[in-house]
Parts: structure tokens; sequence; C-alpha cells
């Protein structure tokens, strides 16, 4: 989606922009994420890909938030609910590098849906073993 043709976007920022969330992907995942299924979709990667589909609606490509955070096929809330949790993070911060927005704390309504949706899919999917370990 972010690739396709259009005029007067900015595709190589576009590009350079993928490519950090691809490297935030790539990244070593914080312990509560190394513990969850899809750790490479956590807190981080969701904060991420909502930024840049902000980004790339600002810049005319309308991307459903269920396309790039498939948060359904994990158990998670919808990514709509996460993009709401954001409040307006997007939007003050749509200048500011990727890598920059994921050093500083998320906001605290997004932190808490992610804990919730953490220990919601934790307690349906590790054994009862891994638990008292």
């Amino acid at each position: 989606m972010l690739y396709r043709a259009r005029p007067n976007a900015e595709l190589a920022r576009l590009m350079f922009e993928a490519m950090l969330l691809a490297q935030v992907v790539a990244e070593p995942p914080s312990p509560e994420e190394a513990r969850a299924s899809p750790p490479h979709h956590g807190e981080r990667f969701l904060r991420a890909a909502l930024h840049l589909r902000h980004r790339a609606e600002a810049a005319g490509v309308c991307i459903g938030p269920a396309l790039i955070c498939p948060n359904r096929e994990y158990g998670l809330s919808h990514a709509n609910v996460y993009q709401r949790a954001l409040g307006d993070e997007p939007i003050r911060l749509a200048d500011a590098c990727i890598r920059d927005i994921l050093v500083g704390p998320p906001p605290a309504e997004f932190s808490r849906l992610w804990a919730d949706d953490l220990a919601h899919w934790l307690s349906h999917h590790v054994s009862a073993k891994e638990k008292i370990a």
C-alpha cells in the first residue's frame, strides 16, 4: 500500500520510514514481548505502524488500520482502538523520526491497552507450567 503510484507523494520518505519500521521489528523484543506469540508485533511495533499509517494517510494513501495491524488474528484489541489510544501523538509528532518517538513513553492509555491485551493473551496461551516457572 505504501508504494503504489500516486502523485505528489514523498515516496522516498515513506520508504525510509518503512525501512525504520522493519528495523524496529528486527530489534530484540522486550521481555514482555518475548513471551507473547507474535513477539515482533508488540507495543513498539503497533505504535510505529500506526504512526506510519497516519503519515501515509496524510500523504493521500488510505490504509485501514487492520491491514497493517491484524490484531484480531492475535486476540488483541482492534487497531482502531489502539489508534484512538495514541490520542493526538501521531499529529504532534508527525515530523519526528520514528526511532525518536519510540524512545519516549507511549501515551498512558496506549500502554494500558497493550498491558491488558498482553495479560489476556498470556492467560489464554501460556501453560500453567510456564506460569509457575
